[in-house]
């Protein structure tokens, strides 16, 4: 029995020491992290060992946790739990590479930085194989660390379906708001999730994450008490050293005005700004557009689609302030790069001002 208590405490004092290191180094160090790339066979079991939030390993016997019940992985100060080029200005070893996909009348967004990969919005039904493939077979993703669903609505989370079932047991994280659907596509997203093996949080406004030298923080919604789903949306800033991307959903203007009053208006400021519910005039407000003071915009939606989108609302704005766009209904697939300094795209911002409307005719 002595040598049981003896042998037990030990366990303890050693666990109690690897637990400290990997807190104080940031984040857990998994064997062919480096070289995932190349090498994706070394991501077994990915889902039990690379939980990683805020720098923190963690592993849950739970599915679903509010952003409440995980506050202990959340850092006061998330920068402290990164490397010092996170927000240094000094261009980071790998860079990120941010890809718009053209996914029609949807939304898909991907980040692949450093050993990292971060997907919000997957697109609709009908290009969820496009997207899967994108990941699987194009760029040759072995795992997801973050998917991020902005709401429910099926052109947004189809994609992320596929993208679950595809990669179940290798994606550690998946954001969605605090709300639910009675939908089909809802269900089955659920479903998916479930049997993902991934950890789901429902962030708050004013939460932060890290994963590798990127800092994830939601501006939004204020609230999860609107009517109208869209403005239940998750609003991500992604940040990367001394740049940003503002990624918000279908976030429409009762959404909008509560994020400028709120205490997060000045972290609306980013570089790059993927315009709200593909370029819909009901999710445009030019004070918002002031917030953010991006450098560059991009508007995702499907050529010729029935709403009309982008509204010439944006378009004249956009010509008036000369602001760059880039937009997947004429240009296909937008790919940017961040070097956590500067931001270049692979291709000319667009010349084309005609709104929805008048390419259709």
């Amino acid at each position: 029995m002595n040598n049981l208590k003896t042998f037990k405490k030990h366990v303890y004092s050693s666990l109690i020491l690897i637990l400290s290191c990997l807190f104080l180094s940031g984040c857990a160090p998994i064997s062919g992290y480096s070289s995932w790339r190349q090498d994706p066979d070394n991501w077994n079991d990915y889902a039990t060992y690379n939980k990683i939030v805020n720098g923190v390993p963690y592993t849950t016997t739970e599915n679903e946790s509010d952003a409440s019940d995980t506050a202990d992985l959340i850092s006061d100060d998330p920068v402290a739990n990164h490397s010092d080029a996170s927000n240094s200005g000094e261009s980071l070893s790998t860079g990120c590479d941010v890809y718009f996909l053209d996914v029609g009348q949807g939304a898909c967004t991907l980040f692949v930085f450093d050993n990292s990969v971060l997907i919000i919005d997957g697109g609709d039904r009908d290009t969820s194989s496009y997207v899967v493939s994108y990941l699987q077979k194009t760029l040759s993703l072995p795992k997801i660390d973050a998917m991020i669903a902005t709401h429910y609505d099926s052109d947004h989370i189809s994609g992320l379906i596929g993208c679950l079932t595809a990669y179940k047991g290798y994606i550690g994280t998946v954001f969605d708001p605090h709300v639910e659907s009675d939908t089909q596509t809802y269900k089955s997203y659920i479903g998916a999730v479930d049997q993902s093996g991934a950890q789901r949080i429902h962030p708050q406004a004013g939460d932060k994450y890290s994963i590798d030298s990127a800092i994830i923080e939601f501006i939004g919604p204020v609230s999860y008490t609107y009517d109208d789903d869209n403005n239940n949306s998750l609003v991500t800033k992604f940040i990367y050293g001394d740049t940003s991307f503002l990624i918000p959903g279908d976030a429409e203007l009762d959404s909008i005005n509560d994020m400028l009053r709120s205490d997060f208006t000045a972290d609306l400021d980013s570089d790059v700004y993927l315009f709200s519910h593909h370029g819909s005039a009901g999710a445009f407000s030019s004070d918002f557009l002031g917030a953010i003071s991006p450098s560059y915009t991009v508007i995702q939606c499907g050529r010729n689609n029935s709403y009309g989108h982008p509204h010439k609302e944006i378009m004249q704005y956009l010509h008036d302030t000369g602001i760059p766009f880039y937009r997947t209904d004429l240009q296909n697939e937008i790919v940017c790069h961040s070097d956590g300094k500067n931001i270049t795209f692979d291709l000319n911002p667009s010349t084309d001002y005609r709104n929805g409307t008048a390419l259709s005719e």
